[in-house]
């Protein structure tokens, strides 16, 4: 009997343990969000950076390569290199910093949201070929008004061209692009670039 009830007793701590053990690791972040740059080339309405009083500074990359493998060492999954404001392909170190989160051991899925301004096609393939995925766009529908009401900047037209460039090379096995369209137009989806890009397999959503 005494050694039936240790038996117990050592079953009854060792789920205990596990338990214990199991909620140590969901107290673990399993994404990390890196701010590459807080400096910004558009202003736009939705976004903090016209309320920012902090100067406009990069973030160093021995900074960013100790916060990756402090990242790697904890068991996060994920790194974006989204800005809280700023524009992350301002950063003209980034690739560093993605290939940092890339490489192996421990790789990190690496993804970017960029307005797509600096995104020109030889970006976009030194950004896949340092280990970028995904990819996410974010824009207004193809109407200079409509963009530069929103995002206060007379972009559009090079974003367009950047897009039809990467359209134009685009493999999606090796990188997945979304576009965030920022429209109160219902009828959006039909414009010939978003038909196209649909196409070519990148996710389109309508970020109101």
């Amino acid at each position: 009997a005494l050694n039936l009830l240790y038996r117990w007793a050592v079953l009854a701590r060792d789920v205990k343990e596990l338990a214990a053990a199991k909620s140590r690791s969901a107290l673990l972040p399993s994404d990390v969000n890196i701010e590459p740059s807080n400096l910004c080339n558009a202003d736009c309405v939705f976004c903090g950076y016209q309320f920012q009083t902090r100067s406009h500074k990069d973030i160093p990359v021995e900074l960013g390569n100790n916060i990756i493998s402090k990242a790697k060492s904890t068991g996060v999954k994920r790194i974006g290199f989204t800005p809280a404001v700023g524009e992350p392909l301002v950063h003209r170190r980034l690739e560093e910093l993605i290939r940092s989160a890339a490489q192996p051991p421990r790789r990190l899925l690496a993804g970017i949201t960029t307005n797509g301004i600096l995104l020109t096609p030889a970006r976009y393939i030194s950004l896949v070929e340092s280990g970028i995925h995904p990819i996410c766009i974010s824009m207004t529908y193809s109407d200079e008004q409509e963009y530069f009401r929103i995002y206060r900047n007379k972009g559009l037209r090079k974003i367009i061209a950047n897009l039809e460039g990467i359209l134009d090379i685009y493999d999606q096995h090796r990188c997945e692009i979304g576009l965030s369209i920022r429209t109160p137009r219902v009828k959006w989806r039909q414009h010939p670039l978003f038909v196209r890009a649909r196409a070519a397999g990148w996710h389109l959503s309508n970020n109101k």
